[in-house]
């Protein structure tokens, strides 16, 4: 059962949106990943024709990775906090093979419906609490620096926090039409938001940030892991394979790595 909760002054409302029996996603990706038919198996226990011996399905040589992307429909529900908690937020995923954990990560990223990599001279708008880890945060904005981004910051906290290359914007989030002018002002073409205190309420810069990334179509990164993930995936990209660029290098941003089908990955466990 899916709900959403929705608030009328002191009145909360309930409201079911989905009901149904069905099986975790993550059954038929195991499937497809390890090429094994769970439910023929299944089906012929069921009715008689025999157990299937156990066996360790991940056992030997794995020369390539899959891995699944949520993808998030923060645009539906109006003033909704593209915060990440432990309730379900997804309605979908996009899963992708590679070569390496990087590829497939950044190639499942990619193909999320909304997400880009920022255009050259863009800039990147990061947001922290006082909860986020330093480290990571310095790292995602070292990487998008030395790219040859621009980094903006909401406030001098953030500044010392990220580092002194960055330059502080404050944005009027109360004036949609200031608000709209200063991202185009300033170049805005991605956010992170890398806060995990929840907020307490729509005054909070942290919520403000990650709505307007939404409410502007801005590609908006907001979970620690995942900024670490994303840029260790672009630094594992190779420089100078195509025309198009990435900061200020060459890449293929659209297509990063060689397209293959889900047979030729398969294939690939039998290549010494």
């Amino acid at each position: 059962m899916q709900i959403i909760m929705q608030t009328q002054g002191d009145e909360v409302l309930l409201k079911v949106i989905e009901c149904n029996l069905r099986a975790s996603r993550s059954f038929p990706f195991v499937s497809k990943v390890t090429d094994t038919n769970f439910v023929d198996a299944a089906t012929r226990a069921i009715v008689g024709e025999g157990v299937p011996k156990p066996q360790n399905l991940m056992q030997g040589k794995w020369p390539f990775t899959a891995i699944k992307v949520p993808q998030f429909s923060w645009t539906r529900l109006a003033g909704a906090d593209p915060f990440l908690g432990v309730e379900m937020s997804s309605t979908g995923e996009v899963a992708c093979f590679g070569k390496t954990p990087e590829e497939a990560y950044l190639v499942s990223l990619l193909s999320t419906n909304g997400f880009r990599l920022p255009a050259p001279g863009k800039s990147i708008y990061v947001g922290v609490d006082d909860l986020t880890d330093p480290r990571i945060a310095q790292k995602v904005a070292a990487h998008f620096a030395q790219a040859g981004y621009p980094i903006l910051t909401d406030c001098e906290a953030t500044r010392s926090v990220i580092g002194e290359g960055s330059r502080v914007v404050k944005l009027d989030y109360t004036d949609r039409h200031a608000l709209r002018d200063a991202v185009f002002a300033n170049n805005i073409d991605l956010v992170v938001n890398l806060a995990k205190r929840r907020p307490e309420g729509k005054l909070d810069t942290n919520y403000c940030m990650r709505r307007m990334a939404v409410d502007f179509a801005i590609p908006l990164v907001n979970d620690q892991r995942c900024a670490e993930m994303l840029v260790d995936a672009l630094d594992a990209l190779p420089k100078g394979t195509s025309t198009a660029v990435y900061g200020s290098q060459p890449l293929n941003i659209e297509t990063p790595v060689a397209v293959k089908t889900w047979r030729e990955y398969l294939e690939m466990r039998n290549v010494d």
